[in-house]
């Protein structure tokens, strides 16, 4: 969640294939601190896709799968 998913470095070459709009934590501080949000329910948007990418490539009842459920 901190950091974009590296394919390669994480072993999973068909992310890309999967997700089409990636989004990580350190993207959306990024975009906080350079004030790309408008309005609050942008920033909540982004922290959904995240959510809901991991829920999209991950298997349930995965550790990572597990985690983003933690934080919904």
């Amino acid at each position: 969640f901190l950091r974009p998913v590296d394919p390669v470095k994480q072993g999973v070459p068909h992310y890309f294939n999967i997700i089409k709009t990636p989004m990580d934590l350190s993207t959306i501080k990024t975009k906080l601190q350079k004030n790309q949000y408008s309005h609050p329910q942008q920033l909540d948007d982004d922290v959904r896709l995240m959510l809901r990418n991991c829920f999209t490539f991950n298997p349930p009842n995965t550790y990572v799968y597990n985690e983003a459920k933690q934080l919904e």
